[in-house]
């Protein structure tokens, strides 16, 4: 797998774990990293940061212990900066089911992120969220967004 592939690879790994419910594998994927939400602001910094922050952000229901969301993330942009560095952009769309059984779009925007290798394995080393068109929020995350 060459080094777009496999930084690639940690962008689905996130959608997948995120959609999974399994929150301490997202915290552990971006375990060194930092996250940015709107408007550039600093969430967490580490696993346990970011465990702490997920935990209180995403809603996961009791029955599926997911938070019924399907994220699909496209379009993305890897620049090498050197050997060990990337900077990419990719778009995602965020999917959930309500308790009305219907599927809406609830958010669409860009991550752009930062990746580090580190022992020849690439890594998140900073996440942006960047949210350009939001819906209704409520039955995803406990807090309001502002983008």
């Amino acid at each position: 797998m060459n080094d777009q592939q496999q930084i690639e690879q940690l962008y689905f790994r996130y959608a997948e774990f995120i959609d999974q419910g399994k929150l301490e594998e997202v915290a552990s994927l971006l375990d060194e990293s930092t996250v940015f939400g709107p408007k550039n602001i600093q969430l967490a910094k580490g696993k346990d940061e970011i465990l702490a922050m997920y935990e209180s952000m995403v809603r996961i229901y009791p029955g599926s212990g997911t938070p019924r969301t399907h994220h699909v993330i496209t379009n993305i942009i890897v620049e090498m900066l050197d050997q060990e560095t990337a900077q990419t952009r990719a778009s995602y769309t965020v999917l959930q089911e309500f308790n009305s059984g219907e599927i809406k779009t609830i958010i669409c925007g860009q991550y752009r992120n930062s990746f580090k290798r580190r022992n020849n394995k690439w890594s998140f080393f900073e996440h942006h969220m960047i949210p350009k068109l939001m819906g209704d929020m409520s039955q995803h995350l406990k807090i309001d967004v502002v983008a």
